[in-house]
């Protein structure tokens, strides 16, 4: 054997799979992230299985997602709801947690904790209605939209059922799960060829935006294929979700308190550790203390304009990227990495690309496979312990976050590196013509 002759790689990157091998990747990947969750049980000791939810943190402190938001507004009247600096959710969901609250103001009181509501009956059936209610119309959803056949519909509804973000979702209760719906109801329809239909599903979206406003940047899908008629309604819709309840809220003044929850709200995770955490600036914030065991004031001035500066980054990159998935990865990775106040359940919005990526029908590529793994980092189960990394105190970094938030970093660098390519293409048509 000649050593100096050079070892051709190439069959590597131009490998191709068919969709259905694809799919049996990530099922593989998968499932052994499952295993390694349980093996690492047996190792570090069963009671690490804490470790996927918040109640590592606080045992008390289970399905207050769900519960804190009703507790908040029950103890007060409707006008005086946004007084409460904890409520930082738009009027839609303030509306109606006030009236649930109200209904029940005895049971859902402001200075009781999770494990405490558990005694009421009542409260448990509101919870369990409202996790049946988000699961099953979640779950319906991707098994109508997922391709394939049975098996392969149920194999991917596994996974995600069993993913760290959605068993992170599950015990936090957290309403972001209808923004996520909705979403998901607008990717699905806002294209179809029945007005009614297309409506309903502008509807949809604005009513995504008014619960937890992320979604807004799936707009761009409207003006990426022209369709400014419904950027029009989907404004009026979105205005008219927010500014009807403030009628009950308190008026235009609660817009003010509003302003000022979200800012208290913003300082206060910022303070609060990397854990948990998935906006752009808190990961290169951990990164660099990590290094340096030290954060830099003004790296973390750099490190927020960047998380300012990748909106316009990505919005240009989604618009010229031709592919679909590519599209809404880069769209549904924004809404994860702008916001400071970015905790693990947002990456349920990552279903949306993840889907659509597993529902291509042509031969996928090595490039494809690297984007497969990022995916997978993000939702497998990993190893139930602390990143191996210095952390200033607060909440901890876990291994899958860390995973996770390293893994949404890459992927958007790349698909804008991609958006960047089509774009160039792009202008040489354009030069051609």
């Amino acid at each position: 054997m000649n050593l100096n002759k050079q070892i051709d790689f190439s069959f590597i990157t131009k490998k191709t799979w068919a969709p259905d091998q694809f799919f049996k990747i990530f099922c593989y990947i998968m499932f052994c992230g499952i295993c390694l969750f349980l093996l690492s049980l047996t190792v570090f000791g069963f009671e690490r299985w804490l470790y996927l939810f918040f109640i590592l943190v606080d045992p008390w402190d289970s399905f207050m997602d769900f519960y804190n938001p009703i507790s908040w507004a029950g103890a007060a009247t409707l006008k005086t709801a946004y007084y409460n600096i904890l409520n930082l959710y738009p009027p839609i969901v303030v509306f109606v947690t006030c009236v649930l609250g109200s209904g029940f103001s005895e049971v859902f009181s402001h200075n009781m904790r999770g494990g405490q509501f558990l005694n009421y009956h009542i409260a448990i059936i509101c919870l369990l209605i409202f996790l049946f209610t988000s699961v099953t119309s979640l779950f319906s959803m991707l098994w109508v939209k997922k391709t394939g056949n049975k098996k392969t519909k149920f194999l991917f509804c596994f996974f995600i059922l069993f993913s760290a973000p959605f068993l992170h979702w599950l015990e936090r209760g957290n309403y972001v799960i209808f923004a996520v719906i909705f979403s998901l109801l607008f990717v699905m329809y806002y294209d179809s060829s029945k007005k009614y239909i297309r409506h309903l599903a502008l509807l949809s979206l604005a009513l995504a935006i008014n619960i937890k406003i992320y979604p807004a940047v799936l707009g761009l899908l409207l003006l990426k294929d022209k369709k400014f008629k419904e950027v029009f309604y989907l404004g009026l819709y979105t205005s008219l979700w927010f500014f009807v309840p403030l009628i009950w809220l308190g008026g235009i003044d609660s817009i003010f308190l509003l302003s000022r929850n979200l800012k208290l709200n913003s300082q206060n995770a910022a303070n609060g550790g990397y854990g948990y955490l998935l906006s752009l600036s808190s990961t290169l914030k951990m990164l660099v203390y990590a290094v340096f065991r030290q954060e830099y004031p003004i790296l973390n001035k750099i490190f927020f304009v960047l998380s300012v500066f990748i909106l316009p980054v990505g919005a240009f990159s989604a618009y010229f990227i031709k592919s679909k998935w590519k599209t809404l990865a880069i769209l549904c990775l924004l809404m994860v990495l702008i916001p400071q106040i970015s905790y693990t359940y947002l990456l349920l919005f990552m279903i949306i690309p993840l889907l659509y990526f597993l529902n291509e029908k042509e031969k996928y590529g090595f490039c494809d496979l690297i984007y497969l793994v990022l995916f997978c980092l993000i939702f497998m189960l990993n190893i139930p312990a602390q990143a191996p990394i210095f952390t200033p105190g607060g909440y901890p970094v876990l291994m899958d976050n860390f995973c996770a938030r390293l893994s949404c970093l890459v992927i958007f660098i790349m698909l804008c590196l991609d958006g960047m390519k089509d774009f160039i293409l792009q202008v040489k048509l354009w030069k051609k013509k």
